[in-house]
């Protein structure tokens, strides 16, 4: 029942984006969530009666909602309706749940308002919500599978789109989802006489707990990025610079150098740092590659030298060239944050890749290619030097390296089949957003071309996953209803 005062069955809230909107008005009336639309195309055939079905869809949802607004003056109503403006003002499809539906969650965004006129404690108004996905979706659901054939049940009235987070405890050169006759792959299975191979050989991981085994570079000494002076320590769980040395004309601090056990053609260096920049202070973190001759091959960087707004950057070179010199996905994502620095090597391909990890996501990801065209670039990687280093005679920030990764990457022969994931890895397989990951990395270039994303249709879905005895298997899913 719809009373005066605007209460809708007995309910007044409406939560927004998680926002509970009770305190802001109350609800009159809400229009548009009843029978679904359906826009069918239809065909004119001449000479023919009627028209011909040439399929459907459904159009975005609108939704009205009729409000009242109350006050003890003019003057708190119109604070109410600026913090609702503040409220509504999202860029993308937002949670919204109605009183009479609790159990059911729309997206949308405010489109367009209404202002029906002020009264001395009351204004009265509505505004429109579009929905560009016209389902509504109930809670979201996860399970674990119990073996690799499972029944999943849907109980919306449309296909869901699931996620399959899938826990490796084996080496696998592929893994598969299927639907019944729907399905996707990554990766390919092992045909007759090929060979499952590793595609690197991990030659050294370093937790940077000891400077047992590195070298101090000598005062004085000119590296490209600066002079060497001060002192280098560890903490125990990494190195920092203890002291810094003086160079009035540029970066300076102090670098450590060790040598790999065996010199890298084809190569994937990670390294771990964590900068905690802030205005009004300076630092740079860099790792050098060198040849056997100590010729620096390539540089991997994170560094602020920007005095009077903190901005760390992420800078690549390969020889004289600068590859990349990004401060992640949008501006400043690299301050006061760990961040991982990477560079592979693989043929004429050298790849800068920059990125921030928890658990199995990884966000501020940017990376670049370069292409050596010329071979200019090809020099087997034999050492490394650690440098930390402030600028100038400003301090420096709290900084450090923490762990190195070092790879011998393999290019596989054509009966050498790599595998795409080892045990303790994850693979995410997103229908919703068309997406694979393997350890928080976009994949999607490893999907079989047969396979699609697919949907769970309303009803029974016999899901199966392979290899088999390969993963733990968990899914994620909410069902949505017309």
């Amino acid at each position: 029942m719809i009373t005066e005062e605007g209460i809708l069955g007995g309910e007044r809230w409406m939560i927004f984006n998680g926002i509970d909107l009770s305190s802001h008005f109350r609800i009159k009336n809400i229009v548009g969530r009843n029978y679904a639309d359906y826009q069918w195309n239809l065909i004119d055939v001449p000479g023919m009666d009627g028209v011909h079905l040439g399929g459907g869809r459904r159009p975005p949802r609108y939704i009205d909602v009729y409000t009242a607004i109350y006050g003890k003056d003019r003057a708190e109503i119109r604070k109410k309706i600026d913090v609702l403006n503040g409220i509504f003002a999202v860029e993308s499809p937002v949670p919204i749940i109605f009183p009479d539906e609790p159990d059911r969650t729309y997206f949308g965004v405010i489109e367009m308002t209404d202002d029906q006129g002020d009264r001395f404690f009351r204004s009265d108004g509505s505004f429109t919500i579009l929905c560009p996905d016209p389902y509504k979706y109930g809670p979201e659901l996860e399970a674990t599978f119990p073996s690799d054939a499972v029944t999943v049940t849907n109980n919306g009235t449309a296909p869901a789109k699931p996620v399959f987070e899938l826990e490796v405890n084996e080496s696998t050169t592929f893994a598969m989802i299927n639907n019944g006759d729907d399905y996707i792959m990554v990766g390919r299975p092992i045909e007759e006489g090929e060979i499952p191979t590793e595609s690197y050989d991990r030659i050294a991981d370093l937790p940077l707990s000891t400077l047992v085994g590195w070298s101090p570079l000598t005062a004085g000494t000119v590296l490209p990025g600066g002079l060497v002076g001060g002192q280098m320590r560890t903490t125990g769980n990494s190195f920092e610079a203890e002291t810094f040395g003086t160079n009035p004309n540029g970066w300076v601090g102090p670098a450590v150098k060790t040598s790999f056990s065996e010199t890298l053609q084809n190569f994937s260096i990670d390294i771990t740092v964590t900068s905690r920049n802030t205005q009004g202070v300076t630092g740079k973190l860099q790792a050098l590659l060198l040849d056997s001759a100590d010729n620096v091959v390539a540089t991997m960087s994170l560094m602020d030298g920007t005095v009077g707004m903190p901005k760390n950057s992420a800078v690549f070179t390969v020889g004289n060239k600068t590859i990349m010199n990004e401060a992640g996905d949008f501006d400043r994502a690299y301050n006061n944050e760990t961040v991982h620095l990477n560079l592979s090597r693989t043929g004429r391909s050298i790849v800068a890749y920059a990125y921030k990890q928890t658990g199995s996501v990884r966000t501020g990801r940017i990376r670049r290619t370069y292409r050596d065209e010329q071979m200019e670039h090809q020099a087997p990687i034999a050492s490394i030097i650690l440098y930390i280093a402030k600028y100038k005679n400003y301090d420096a920030f709290p900084m450090s390296f923490n762990r190195l990764i070092a790879d011998k990457n393999y290019l596989p022969s054509e009966l050498e089949i790599p595998y795409i994931a080892e045990p303790g890895d994850k693979i995410i397989i997103d229908h919703e957003k068309n997406l694979i990951t393997i350890n928080g990395e976009p994949s999607n270039h490893l999907k079989n071309f047969g396979g699609n994303f697919f949907k769970l249709q309303p009803g029974n879905n016999n899901i199966g996953v392979f290899p088999q005895e390969t993963f733990d298997t968990k899914i994620s899913y909410r069902e949505p209803f017309k």
